[in-house]
């Protein structure tokens, strides 16, 4: 059996942000932005997952192969340029509440499908003589790479002379300014499982996580002012990261071959056990005999010493037999 899963596609693009402000932007309640400009890359599609399943029913020697790899995930796309040109006022009064966020956000690859091959035995209530019956399994099973990451834009702010951007409250940013690469997809997992099989050779690997993306430049021009007032807010935050790594894919599985194995041994050491208590019983019933034999030959030798009384007040006969039975 060969099973291969298709491959998840690619994110899109995200599309250029430009903002251009030349008025006056308030807010004033909690956790409240004035200007939230993001471009973002879509996410790759996850790779198709693979599973092989067979069921033998040995009628002798029998080999399975088994294939199974799981798709690749998709990449993802990059995020576009995000550009804000303010001539005006950007204010917030809230607590939390951030004046200015921009962001350019890279795709996340998509995950590695799964790679899984799994056999069974079954011999039935009635199998018969299972002597020159066979089981042997050839397995391959691999986990998809994860999807790369995208690359995040190029953020800009342009705040002219004329430009304001405040907050008052606490915990309040003025600016951020972010440009993120996308993350890598994980791995495909790879699973193997041969259950009751009489021997296995199964070959298992996890996918690759896919690569990050990269963050993009970011520019903060100002001439104009940018305040804030509240306990521990920010002025200007800029930020390039770059994607982290997807993880890779776990290879594992569960095999009972052991198992089995103990299984069948133990029934040959009752079967042997069985065949010892057999011969046992016939190694008493063929001593029993000798005994009743010797019992009969005693009893015939005392009825002769009866009949000779002088001969047997003159001499003493001991006759001892010792008869000893491992259980």
């Amino acid at each position: 059996q060969t099973a291969i899963g298709g491959k998840g596609g690619t994110g899109n693009v995200g599309g250029e942000v430009t903002f251009n402000n030349i008025g006056d932007l308030l807010t004033q309640g909690q956790s409240s932005v004035a200007v939230l400009l993001q471009s973002i890359g879509g996410g790759g599609g996850n790779g198709g997952s693979t599973s092989t399943k067979m069921l033998a029913i040995p009628r002798g020697k029998n080999i399975e192969m088994h294939i199974a790899v799981g798709g690749d995930g998709g990449s993802g796309n990059k995020g576009g340029n995000v550009v804000l040109n303010n001539q005006g006022s950007i204010r917030t009064f809230g607590q939390l509440a951030t004046a200015v966020m921009i962001q350019s956000i890279g795709g996340g690859g998509g995950n590695g499908g799964a790679g899984s091959a799994n056999s069974y035995r079954y011999d039935g209530a009635t199998s018969g003589d299972k002597v020159n019956r066979e089981v042997f399994k050839l397995a391959a099973t691999v986990g998809g790479k994860g999807g790369k990451g995208s690359d995040g834009g190029a953020v800009t702010l342009n705040n002219a002379a004329t430009g304001q951007i405040e907050t008052a409250g606490d915990m309040a940013a003025a600016v951020v300014a972010q440009s993120i690469g996308g993350g890598g997809g994980n791995g495909g997992l790879s699973h193997s499982d041969a259950v009751a099989v009489d021997r296995a050779v199964e070959l298992k690997i996890g996918g690759n996580g896919g690569d990050g993306g990269v963050g993009g430049t970011v520019t903060v021009n100002n001439a104009g002012s940018i305040n804030t007032s509240g306990v521990g807010s920010v002025g200007v935050l800029t930020q390039s990261i770059g994607g982290g790594g997807g993880r890779g894919g776990v290879a594992g599985g569960a095999g009972s071959e052991s198992e089995d194995a103990i299984k069948k041994m133990n029934k040959d050491l009752v079967d042997l056990t069985e065949k010892v208590k057999k011969k046992t019983n016939e190694g008493k019933s063929e001593v029993q005999k000798i005994i009743d034999g010797l019992v009969d030959k005693e009893e015939e030798s005392t009825e002769k010493k009866d009949e000779k009384k002088d001969d047997s007040k003159s001499k003493d006969t001991k006759f001892v037999t010792n008869v000893n039975i491992g259980g």
